[in-house]
């Protein structure tokens, strides 16, 4: 089994979206939202949890 390529020479990449300011920010909110919202959903956590066995 191989591969259909035989050579690589004038491969090109093409990046949807990535000269377009708006899909950066987008990709950027999502990335900060999925950092920050388990931080803050653990320290609620803890300090629930603190209080209830306080």
């Amino acid at each position: 089994m191989g591969s259909p390529i035989d050579t690589w020479e004038g491969a090109t990449a093409v990046f949807t979206g990535a000269h377009s300011g708006f899909s950066i920010a987008v990709s950027l909110l999502v990335m900060v939202v999925l950092c920050v919202a388990p931080i803050v959903y653990s320290a609620s956590h803890e300090k629930e949890q603190y209080n209830k066995h306080s």
